[in-house]
């Protein structure tokens, strides 16, 4: 699997909605459903539909869009639609200010890990923007102000849980051991599993001992295909 169909797939079907408009777009992907409704469908396919129901001879907005080139091109066409957040912006800052240090002396305050922002509403995509945005190394104080603050070694949300053990493994966070010992036996996703056992076996004589130790455990448990990917990872020899 690359990023092409999860990530050139979605701009392509936003370029798309952004040129014909909402309503007309949500209409066409009704009537496509069910057309195809339980059948195979192919790129040509694919193309041909929307050119007979969607742009219904329009040459003005086909070539607006460029079907040809979104599916038959490599890249992303010059017409993408790009979004951007402004939330997303506000996320960055909150995790460059606590990086470093100007929330105040102490990483903990009355209100928390961010001071005195208000993150009552923020979703799991805000949490994993944070997380993923904090520099790559931490000190041991930031990253046990962060799990203090917000339980993110025991949270029972796997994106959360994934982000956060993705940064505390690679700076030997003590307590990340028995949270990743916990999600890596207990769930066995491979978008998880194999960067988790990649990141505790680039760790070298600290990390390996532990993938090996979990995996030993985990491994029973996991999809053939799984098992493929980490005895690679780890050199598994049972």
């Amino acid at each position: 699997m690359t990023d092409i169909a999860y990530e050139k797939g979605a701009v392509f079907l936003r370029t798309i909605e952004q040129a014909v408009g909402r309503e007309r777009w949500d209409a066409y992907l009704r009537s496509y459903f069910d057309r195809f409704a339980f059948t195979p469908q192919t790129t040509a396919g694919f193309l041909a539909d929307i050119r007979a129901n969607l742009f219904k001879g329009d040459k003005t907005l086909e070539d607006k869009i460029g079907l040809d080139a979104w599916a038959y091109q490599p890249g992303l066409p010059k017409n993408a639609v790009h979004v951007t957040s402004t939330r997303f912006v506000q996320i960055d800052r909150a995790a460059a200010d606590f990086a470093s240090g100007s929330l105040g002396p102490s990483p903990i305050v009355n209100n928390g890990p961010l001071g005195a922002r208000d993150i009552s509403d923020w979703s799991t995509q805000d949490y994993q923007r944070f997380l993923n945005a904090l520099p790559r190394t931490l000190q041991a104080e930031k990253l046990a102000a962060l799990d203090n603050g917000f339980k993110f070694s025991s949270t029972g949300n796997s994106e959360i849980r994934f982000a956060w053990l993705m940064l505390a493994i690679p700076n030997r966070y003590p307590p990340a051991v028995a949270s990743a010992e916990q999600f890596l036996t207990g769930m066995g996703r491979r978008k998880f599993v194999q960067p988790l056992f990649q990141a505790l076996q680039d760790q070298g004589a600290w990390g390996q001992p532990i993938a090996q130790r979990i995996y030993r455990k985990a491994r029973p448990g996991y999809h053939a295909l799984t098992v493929g990917t980490v005895d690679k990872i780890l050199a598994w020899k049972g």
